[in-house]
């Protein structure tokens, strides 16, 4: 699905990121002169961090980092049904070393 924003959606999430990590920096830095209590600063605090994942997540989407993770994963899978040795789940047991 595309964005309504279009072109401009990545531009538009990277400045409202900013704008809310900068609210609540400005919060902190004059939580004494403004009277903001803790507990909304926590809340500001939270909803900046979501701000940054979001943005640095719909980044690494739009930039392709998805791809080469399941390309690996492809070729993990041949490598299992060529070998008959199991990737996934339960490992064969290592001389010398106590079992999982």
């Amino acid at each position: 699905m595309n964005s309504p924003l279009g072109k401009y959606s990545q531009a538009v999430a990277a400045i409202t990121a900013m704008g809310i990590i900068g609210v609540y920096l400005g919060a902190v830095l004059l939580a004494s002169f403004t009277g903001i209590n803790a507990a909304r600063i926590d809340d500001l605090k939270t909803l900046a961090l979501i701000a940054v994942g979001a943005v640095f997540g719909s980044a690494a989407t739009i930039n392709g980092v998805k791809a080469p993770l399941d390309s690996a994963h492809s070729r993990i899978d041949k490598l299992e049904l060529g070998t008959s040795i199991p990737t996934h789940g339960t490992y064969p047991p290592v001389e010398g070393e106590p079992p999982l």
